[in-house]
């Protein structure tokens, strides 16, 4: 014999065949992709000193902001240009700016985040001990993003500038 109250607690355990359908025409939403710049290659870069360096600082340290140190980004010298092409794939750019700890007092540097010909980030002048500025930038429909250092208005002596956490997002 059966136990019926039993019975009736499984029957309405189970989803019927209609709300399994509704479960399974929602809509999943897609997680956000991170890519590092420092992991993909660049379209173009020019610097007027040293080599432009991935997940490293130009003089091949850690790279580090008001002394906390990072593991992903690129570190160039002022005046530098890298240029990443987009074809609309991303939507957005971040990062962390700031003048690498390796230089110690000195240097002085400006960022530019520039898409698609207009600036979109201007970072005034910044110096060793600024506090690192953060980057986000919508990249929606937008096909080429410019990285941008340029010297703080006394020259390129010293001028290690690090984007730290350098990242497109799909």
């Amino acid at each position: 014999m059966f136990d019926l109250k039993f019975l009736k607690v499984v029957e309405q355990s189970f989803a019927s065949a209609s709300e399994i359908k509704i479960f399974e025409n929602d809509p999943i939403t897609p997680q956000p992709v991170t890519t590092y710049l420092s992991d993909i290659d660049w379209f173009s870069a020019t610097t007027d000193w040293g080599t432009i360096q991935k997940d490293r600082s130009l003089d091949g340290n850690t790279l580090k902001l008001n002394n906390k140190t990072y593991t992903k980004g690129l570190s160039t010298h002022a005046n530098s240009e890298i240029v990443y092409k987009l074809d609309g794939k991303y939507t957005s750019f971040a990062a962390l700016v700031g003048v690498d700890g390796e230089v110690g007092s000195v240097g002085s540097v400006e960022f530019k985040v520039v898409v698609d010909n207009q600036v979109v980030f201007f970072s005034g002048v910044m110096h060793n001990n600024t506090e690192p500025n953060e980057v986000n930038v919508n990249l929606s429909g937008k096909n080429e993003l410019k990285l941008i250092v340029t010297d703080g208005g006394d020259g390129i002596n010293s001028d290690h500038a690090d984007w730290v956490n350098a990242r497109l997002i799909k």
